[in-house]
């Protein structure tokens, strides 16, 4: 997983996703420690897969984001408004 950035490189998201021309793409954007910072950018639906040895954080940018777990599905909202 090559990453994009830096340490303390500035990464300016909303570039990032303004000029994304796909309905969805994964960027790998900076380490941290032992984990990997990325960005996804999806429109519509993605496909079911699960991480058997992996952990995941969610923070949603924009939207909402519609999470299907076997037994549930988990809806996380943007909290917070970014401006420019």
């Amino acid at each position: 997983m090559d990453v994009m950035f830096e340490p303390l490189e500035l990464i300016d998201i909303p570039q990032i996703v303004d000029e994304c021309k796909d309905e969805w793409i994964n960027y790998s954007l900076c380490n941290v420690n032992d984990c990997v910072v990325r960005l996804a950018i999806i429109h519509g639906d993605f496909h079911w897969h699960k991480h058997e040895k992996e952990d995941e954080f969610f923070f949603v940018i924009d939207g909402k984001l519609l999470i299907e777990l076997e037994y549930e599905t988990v809806e996380l909202h943007q909290k917070y408004e970014f401006g420019v």
